[in-house]
C-alpha cells in the first residue's frame, strides 16, 4: 500500500497549491491526489473519487517520492527543444529566401 506523508513545508506548499490560477485541472487534480494520501486515504478511495484509474494513482505517487513536489505540474512528453538545430534551419531558410527566384 502507498502511503506519502508530507512535511510541514510539503503541506504548506501543497495547500497553496491548491488555490493557483496556474494550475490545469489535472494538476490540481494531482495536488488532491496528494493531499488525500497524506489524510490517510488508500490508492483505490483516491482513484474512485477522482475518477482515474489505481495505476495513474501510483504513478503519480511514484513520480511524487522520486522528484517531490515537481512531480505536480504536467511536463510535456518527448525530449526537449533542440534550439541550435532550430537556428541552424531558420539561417538556411532565411538565406534562401533572400536569394533570387529562377
Amino acid at each position: 500500500m502507498i502511503h506519502i506523508r508530507l512535511t510541514s513545508e510539503q503541506r504548506d506548499v501543497v495547500m497553496s497549491l491548491r488555490r493557483d490560477p496556474t494550475l490545469s485541472p489535472a494538476e490540481r487534480d494531482r495536488v488532491e491526489m496528494i493531499k488525500l494520501t497524506n489524510q490517510g486515504w488508500s490508492v483505490p478511495q483516491i482513484a474512485s473519487h477522482l475518477g482515474y484509474c489505481l495505476a495513474t494513482v501510483r504513478r503519480l505517487f511514484r513520480q511524487f517520492t522520486e522528484e517531490g513536489l515537481g512531480a505536480l505540474r504536467h511536463k510535456p512528453p518527448g525530449p526537449p527543444k533542440d534550439t541550435v538545430r532550430t537556428h541552424q534551419v531558420q539561417t538556411a531558410l532565411t538565406t534562401l529566401l533572400s536569394q533570387e527566384r529562377t
